[in-house]
């Protein structure tokens, strides 16, 4: 879906009332680089916390504490909800999104309240780990 953000511009440009098309293919070169770096987000969970990269180079990126989290689940998320895809922050909430489409997602529930959300192929394998870890740092400190 993001890699129709480069064609749309070429599209444009053929039309009799288009861009010029140094323009067309200035634009789409832009839209091209955009969706590069922001198609894909990855989570990696590690003893440490959670990680998230953004798109081919990783960035922006982020790094949630384990002792930040109190809880991960599941949510489902909506393509165009929530203020669409992207980087998304509600402040009314406190939620922040990592959303490069709608479906399944990670949801980390922290000590402050907030919630992180990121779309991700599995997140539940994501969420159980994250308990799991969790857990043994309660266990350790008891």
């Amino acid at each position: 879906m993001l890699w129709a953000l480069a064609l749309i511009p070429l599209a444009i440009a053929f039309l009799p009332a288009g861009l010029p098309a140094p323009t067309a293919v200035w634009i789409a070169f832009v839209g091209a680089a955009v969706t590069a770096l922001t198609y894909r987000v990855k989570a990696a969970v590690d003893a440490k916390g959670v990680t998230i990269r953004f798109g081919l180079l990783g960035f922006p990126w982020r790094h949630i504490a384990l002792a930040d989290i109190h809880e991960a689940t599941t949510r489902e998320l909506a393509t165009l909800r929530d203020g669409g895809l992207g980087l998304r922050f509600d402040p009314v909430t406190g939620t922040t999104a990592y959303k490069v489409r709608g479906g399944p997602a990670l949801a980390l529930a922290l000590a402050n309240g907030r919630t992180v959300l990121v779309s991700v192929d599995d997140p539940e394998t994501g969420a159980g780990l994250v308990n799991d870890l969790i857990a043994q740092r309660v266990t350790r400190i008891a």
